[in-house]
């Protein structure tokens, strides 16, 4: 690439054709977005401007934590205003350091969608990382800050049968007995979870009754814990689960 930039010097600073004709994009673009920081050093110096393409450079950097980059690009002009955050947060610390000096400082409890960032990390399709929601936990995420359906990060996370994420909510002062918009808890939600491992389940029906959920409590037309099991076929696994 460095020897057709020393035959092509205006590639550095021009726009590539791109399929959709409403978006622009350099070789910064392409350099930045799996963190090359060398190559993105190097266009730099070669007279490539980052301001025009500030909120997409940027938003590569903050979604992949290229903090190096990030801080190159920053220095080159380029604005972090605008540029959007992932939903499920940042917690690299460097990274919120960047974004506070430069104006923007990240509130680990922007709804983005109506999901905070420990909710939305909690669901089952974001794979269970406890190291992540340590680190959002540790960033000033509020435990029991809710969605846009009145579900906290334990109610998703019991759900999906995260056992260890459930046990360090529960830990870190999440509400056990904290009802959802229908007046349903997190007992119940993993009691009428469809995951396949019921293994799990009952590993998170355990830890929560074990930290104080309460299995009687609904309100509303919500349904309750121990109701929900009994209605399973296997309602004894879950009923002795649930305990007295």
């Amino acid at each position: 690439m460095l020897r057709l930039l020393d035959e092509q010097p205006a590639l550095a600073t021009a726009e590539l054709a791109q399929h959709d004709p409403n978006v622009a994009a350099m070789l910064l673009h392409y350099a930045v977005a799996p963190g090359h920081t060398d190559l993105v050093k190097d266009l730099l110096e070669r007279g490539a401007d980052p301001v025009p393409y500030s909120q997409w450079l940027l938003r590569f950097c903050i979604w992949r934590e290229h903090v190096g980059i990030l801080e190159l690009l920053i220095a080159a002009g380029a604005s972090v205003d605008g540029s959007e955050v992932p939903r499920s947060g940042v917690t690299n610390p460097r990274l919120l350091e960047i974004l506070a000096v430069e104006g923007a400082p990240e509130d680990p409890n922007d709804s983005e969608g109506g999901w905070p960032p420990i909710v939305f990390q909690c669901r089952g399709d974001r794979g269970g990382s406890i190291e992540r929601v340590q680190a959002l936990i540790s960033a000033g995420a509020d435990v029991n800050i809710r969605n846009h359906k009145g579900q906290s990060a334990l109610h998703v996370a019991a759900k999906a049968g995260f056992g260890d994420i459930v046990q360090l909510l529960a830990d870190t002062g999440a509400d056990v007995n904290g009802l959802d918009a229908r007046g349903e808890s997190a007992l119940a939600y993993a009691i009428r979870s469809t995951v396949k491992d019921k293994d799990r389940l009952i590993d998170v029906v355990s830890r929560l009754t074990e930290a104080g959920a309460n299995p009687d409590l609904a309100s509303g037309a919500g349904i309750s814990a121990r109701r929900a099991a009994s209605r399973k076929r296997d309602s004894g696994v879950w009923l002795d689960a649930l305990g007295d």
